[in-house]
């Protein structure tokens, strides 16, 4: 009985250190999602995942949740909804294995109120983040004499169901803001299993974390300040700032040992998770009245990530840069199928949040996709991107993601009254 509380201690212990060498897929997605809580959206629809956040883009055809401020533009109710296919090709020291799964990426629903005074109200579910990964080290070296192998998976997401408005003011800015409501659970297991004949007996443990908790989004974006150039194929030149603010989520924490001799619950109880303050900012400008450039940078200081009051060492800051264009013909009056047909294109580059064995894990991806109109005011948007995360150095995992995103925009059709 002894050994095996020290196994299940010891197991807990491999949990949470870093990356090793030995590793073999199982099943699932990133093996990064181990730490933290998982991988974190930044974009929900094929658009923004392809030309960027856009923190500064000022359209009233899309709804834009990652700025409020956006929200004044909107002249007709609006309703959009997506998901999003992604591979994962991982290669590690000792195995390869290709994984995919597909999530929704929530949805949003805006109806202006005060066109005037750019009053809006916006509602909606988004994704927060998500941990899925299923990993297995064979053969490892207990001592002279045993060996035993580790498994280690995780599953689970945080969600945000948002309500937001706007405000344009008369001085040069637009005003938004969302109040968050955040909710969501991850479980993660680790087993231990001994050779047959073993003096130790095989055993692990579940850690299922619920959480709860509030937030609020405030966002500026920027008139148009393209006279300043005093340049005629310059418009719609705009600023834009976002600040998300989490705090500490309610965290209800149920840790369960399997042994031999059954399952018990060690410790359970109700903890706190502060997840860190994001900022996002950005430029967006109109060339030529046919391509819309934007950039944008988004900053979280994961560092100050706390779970029961302690900090993980897999984390650190992390911070995105993204650059995208959209190219569309660009006449409001017109029906024609290929001047309202869009273009996008991008590039980004990505510090992720994941520092491992003293490595800092680094993402780039190119992205391009396309809308699709479905008549002046709808339309169905496809993504692609193909990006690479981490790499092979110091017996780290190289990832290779290969993502696909359809979402769908819709506009007055479901809720304006036709006249008879």
């Amino acid at each position: 009985m002894k050994k095996t509380k020290v196994v299940i201690l010891f197991s807990l212990a491999i949990l949470l250190s870093g990356i090793s060498s030995g590793i073999s897929f199982a099943q699932g997605g990133s093996v990064y999602t181990r730490y933290g809580v998982g991988n974190i959206f930044n974009t929900y629809s094929a658009r923004k995942s392809t030309i960027g956040p856009g923190v500064s883009v000022f359209d009233k055809y899309f709804l834009s949740p990652v700025n409020p401020a956006s929200f004044a533009n909107l002249k007709i109710t609006r309703f959009s909804t997506g998901m999003n296919y992604v591979g994962y090709s991982l290669s590690g020291a000792a195995d390869k294995a290709f994984y995919s799964n597909t999530d929704f990426t929530g949805f949003s629903l805006g109806f202006p109120l005060q066109r005037d005074y750019g009053v809006s109200l916006v509602l909606g579910i988004l994704p927060y983040s998500k941990v899925q990964y299923a990993v297995t080290q064979k053969n490892i070296q207990l001592n002279a004499d045993t060996k035993y192998d580790l498994n280690l998976q995780g599953s689970g997401s945080i969600n945000k169901f948002f309500i937001g408005t706007s405000y344009k003011t008369g001085f040069g800015f637009n005003l938004g803001a969302t109040f968050e409501v955040y909710t969501g659970s991850i479980k993660r297991t680790s087993d231990i299993a001994f050779e047959q004949f073993s003096d130790f007996s095989s055993a692990g443990y579940e850690l299922k974390l619920a959480y709860n908790g509030l937030g609020t989004t405030l966002g500026i974006i920027s008139n148009d300040l393209s006279s300043i150039f005093n340049y005629s194929k310059i418009n719609n030149l705009r600023f834009g700032i976002a600040y998300n603010f989490t705090g500490e989520l309610n965290t209800d924490t149920t840790l369960t040992s399997f042994t031999q001799l059954g399952s018990s619950t060690v410790a359970e109880g109700l903890t706190k998770t502060r997840l860190p303050s994001k900022l996002l900012t950005g430029l967006s400008f109109a060339w030529d009245e046919n391509y819309l450039i934007s950039v944008d940078y988004v900053l979280q200081n994961w560092s100050g990530y706390t779970y029961n009051g302690f900090k993980d060492k897999h984390l650190q800051d992390s911070y995105a840069i993204s650059i995208g264009m959209e190219y569309h013909r660009g006449r409001e009056t017109s029906t024609r199928f290929w001047e309202l047909f869009r273009l996008w294109g991008g590039l980004r580059f990505e510090k992720t949040p994941y520092l491992i064995n003293g490595i800092s894990v680094e993402e780039y991806s190119i992205n391009t996709g396309f809308s699709i109109p479905l008549g002046l005011r709808s339309s169905i948007d496809v993504g692609f991107s193909y990006g690479i995360r981490g790499s092979n150095e110091l017996n780290l995992i190289k990832e290779n993601i290969i993502k696909s995103y359809i979402s769908v925009n819709l506009g007055e059709i479901w809720f304006i009254r036709q006249e008879r």
